[in-house]
């Protein structure tokens, strides 16, 4: 829950439901998800380690892996760098190296049953500041009525290590007559719903750039066509950012 705004995800057995009522910026509820690791990757590519490091931050000494995916078609290769604190092990930094590059700290880590979890996280982005701060944690208790899925919500089939959708038909999205007399530059993130049948059922903006560009986006995104994701040897429906 962000504010005001609220995302409910219910799963039992292959069976998942999801709910939003965003009312915040769709920039800062994008900005949590990604930054919390609720968002899907566009390309299941290897990774790769380009270079290890030792580094000195804040008092703190870490060593820094920088790792490096590759990209299809208009999407563009990513690269990020991790950064663990060495007498702890834990994770202190994430950054991606992307033309908007962010920042991720995490710190005031606190420890719960056998795992630790981060007391703040505090992003930077293209311009937004996003802090997360975590105020308890418990063992819930849970019992049957809260895996009956969302009323009013169709559930999705899914399951552990869901192989992501691939992108095979990419159409890039055509310039704005706004966009290019005011000569503006930048990226739009859309969340797109992929079918079963590797076809966009449905999209919508979470960062926004401008309102002609954001259109022509969406008109793209809405012609891509996808191997669609997979449970084992079944094609099933799927979220992903782009």
């Amino acid at each position: 829950m962000l504010s005001k705004s609220s995302q409910i995800r219910v799963r039992n057995g292959d069976q998942s439901w999801t709910q939003r009522n965003p009312v915040v910026p769709p920039e800062v509820f994008s900005e949590v998800a990604k930054v919390l690791g609720l968002t899907n990757p566009l390309i299941a590519s290897p990774v790769k380690v380009d270079s290890v490091k030792n580094v000195s931050a804040d008092g703190r000494a870490m060593k820094c892996i920088r790792v490096s995916q590759k990209g299809v078609g208009a999407i563009e290769a990513s690269h990020r760098e991790e950064c663990v604190e060495v007498s702890t092990g834990l994770l202190a930094q994430r950054k991606e190296l992307s033309a908007e590059e962010q920042v991720v700290g995490f710190g005031d880590y606190v420890a719960f049953e056998t795992r630790h979890f981060p007391g703040t996280i505090r992003s930077t982005h293209g311009g937004t500041t996003v802090e997360i701060r975590l105020e308890g944690l418990k063992t819930p208790d849970f019992d049957g009525t809260r895996f009956a899925g969302v009323a009013g919500v169709e559930p999705w089939t899914t399951c552990d290590n869901m192989q992501p959708p691939v992108a095979i038909q990419i159409v890039d999205p055509t310039y704005s007559d706004k966009g290019r007399q005011k000569k503006i530059r930048g990226s739009v993130a859309l969340i797109v719903s992929v079918g079963s049948d590797g076809i966009v059922h449905d999209a919508q903006v979470t960062k926004s750039l401008e309102p002609s560009l954001d259109q022509q986006a969406l008109k793209a995104v809405k012609n891509w066509k996808f191997t669609p994701a997979q449970c084992g040897d079944r094609y099933v429906p799927a979220e992903i950012g782009v």
